[in-house]
């Protein structure tokens, strides 16, 4: 795992140091509250995980990776955790320029567990229909149901909803924010462990 690690540094350190340069601007360009902050966290992650599987389309690295006597679900697993190792990264980077440069007053038990939230789900989204339909269509998929999830959850008052559907939501609003948060990280968890296994089990079916 910590040579797949490396290899994933290796072929990716170029978009990391861009995009990391990207958000540094950004947070000092704006005036960074949470929905931008938020928006600028996908703004990276997205265009990291398709850079990242455009680059494993464009060079043929699969067929090379699988001459090489490493286990199909560890060629898996390095791409989830390195995604999430670039968007813990970019979080704590964040986080430390908020409080060196104040720009927005959140609590880090709420922002730290949410920040992971919203891109381990981004990742378990895209992943799986990455390795069944390639990486534009994961991309596209993943930017519908994200902005679904997120209309949904903004306008639940607005909407004709049932009643079924409302109650949950309801009882979502009587959480804290800091329990909320860790409530939707320990589901992410859950979500990004099924959606490494769907994946893997795809892969592992692929003919290279």
């Amino acid at each position: 795992m910590a040579n797949l690690l490396l290899k994933e540094w290796m072929v990716n350190r170029s978009t990391i140091l861009l995009l990391f340069s990207l958000a540094l601007v950004s947070f000092f360009l704006f005036e960074v509250q949470m929905p931008i902050y938020i928006a600028m966290l996908l703004g990276s992650f997205y265009p990291f995980m398709s850079g990242m599987t455009e680059y494993r389309n464009n060079n043929k690295v699969d067929t090379l990776m699988n001459s090489l006597p490493v286990k199909r679900r560890d060629i898996v697993a390095s791409k989830y955790v390195f995604a999430l190792l670039f968007g813990l990264g970019l979080v704590l980077t964040m986080i430390v320029l908020n409080l060196l440069l104040p720009s927005f007053e959140v609590s880090l038990l709420f922002i730290l567990p949410l920040s992971i939230s919203v891109m381990g789900f981004s990742a378990a989204i895209y992943y799986p229909f990455f390795y069944l339909v390639g990486a534009r269509v994961a991309m596209y998929v993943n930017l519908v149901i994200v902005f679904i999830s997120s209309y949904i959850i903004q306008n639940a008052d607005t909407l004709n909803l049932e009643n079924s559907v409302l109650d949950p939501l309801e009882l979502i609003r009587n959480f804290s924010a800091e329990q909320l948060s860790f409530t939707l990280l320990g589901i992410t968890i859950v979500v990004l462990l099924v959606s490494v296994f769907i994946s893997g089990k795809i892969y592992r079916q692929k003919q290279f």
